[in-house]
Formats: C-alpha cells, structure tokens, sequence
C-alpha cells in the first residue's frame, strides 16, 4: 500500500488508487500517517482536522 499527502490524499494498492471517502477522513488518515508507529492524542486530531473546535465533531 502507498500513500500520497502532497497534493491531493490518495492511497494506492497495485497501482489502483483507493477511494477514502469524505475530506474529513483523509484528513484523518493524513494526520496519522504523518505521525506512523506513534499515538496520536484525540486533542491533536480535533486541532489538525476540525480547526481545534471539538462541537464541531461528530462521533
């Protein structure tokens, strides 16, 4: 599997690039992988990705 966080969020397998679904997501799955083999704190998350406005998350 390879994942791209230049430009556009994009995984691929075998060539064949995968669908991550909404923005929100691969902002997610960004902010994970730019921390790999490390935990990532719920308060990070919630700054990266939803602007540091916890109200804003939905579960």
């Amino acid at each position: 599997m390879e994942f791209r966080l230049l430009g556009s969020i994009d995984a691929c397998v075998g060539g064949r690039r995968l669908e991550l679904g909404p923005r929100k997501r691969r902002y997610v799955l960004a902010a994970l992988l730019l921390d790999l083999n490390r935990p990532v704190a719920v308060e990070r998350l919630i700054d990266a990705v939803w602007e540091g406005d916890p109200r804003t998350v939905r579960g």
